[in-house]
């Protein structure tokens, strides 16, 4: 036993520091709070070691790259570089390098196209014309791609004008959206719950193409939204939420 006013040896432990490799001794009873098996002399040789990759912060140090305008030999952190796709050495080169056009291919056809840098650094896919990025965007391409819905059948009342016209008439031949941005005359009617087989009048709302359009996002918004201003314009009931 130690005796008044002596350190019991027992309860601590020679260790040697991770940095300088100096010897000190640590109470055993501290190591149930360690997050390592490294011991530090002092706080300085802590930062000293954590300074580089052993800083959890570490995200690859500097690189060296080629400004893409001019081609000159520039140092700049891996993790910047990584980060965009095309890396210049000052303002200049990059508003010259957004000049610069690129060749690339349609995703959809195949032809060879051109689009400016700033087009390349900005998106990911590239298209000839409007129409091939439109068909490129059917199917599983499309954000709003939910499993094929399209193969589902419209129903048989769907093909008569004069039904789809009453419910036009119903709603005033106008988009019932208040939200409408009013950049499309083309009325349609939305089928609510997304279901083409359900052409009951209370799960069809006549909207202009673009809000139809929009709603292929966020649906379960929508057909709480649409659902929303039938039954306070009409009255309907539904018995089901969401899609």
């Amino acid at each position: 036993m130690p005796r008044r006013g002596q350190i019991d040896k027992s309860l601590r432990k020679d260790v040697r520091c991770a940095t300088c490799n100096a010897e000190f001794w640590v109470y055993k009873a501290l190591d149930k709070y360690r997050k390592t098996n490294l011991y530090f002399c002092s706080q300085s040789c802590h930062k000293v070691w954590k300074h580089g990759e052993n800083n959890p912060n570490w995200k690859g140090g500097l690189g060296v790259f080629e400004c893409d305008s001019c081609g000159k030999q520039i140092k700049r952190k891996k993790h910047e570089i990584d980060k965009y796709k095309s890396n210049y050495c000052s303002e200049e080169c990059r508003v010259e390098g957004s000049k610069t056009l690129i060749h690339l291919l349609c995703e959809c056809c195949g032809l060879e196209i051109q689009r400016p840098q700033r087009y390349v650094d900005k998106y990911n896919h590239f298209f000839c014309d409007r129409s091939c990025r439109s068909a490129w965007m059917c199917g599983e391409n499309n954000p709003a791609w939910n499993g094929g819905s399209k193969s589902l059948k419209y129903c048989s009342a769907w093909s008569d004008k004069e039904f789809k016209k009453e419910l036009k008439d119903r709603d005033g031949q106008q988009c019932l959206n208040p939200m409408c941005l009013k950049t499309d005359d083309k009325l349609v009617l939305h089928h609510i719950d997304y279901h083409k087989h359900n052409c009951n009048p209370n799960n069809l709302i006549a909207a202009c193409n673009d809000c139809n359009i929009r709603a292929n996002t966020e649906r379960g918004w929508h057909t709480a939204w649409y659902r929303a201003i039938m039954h306070q314009r009409y009255g309907y009931v539904y018995k089901t939420q969401g899609v």
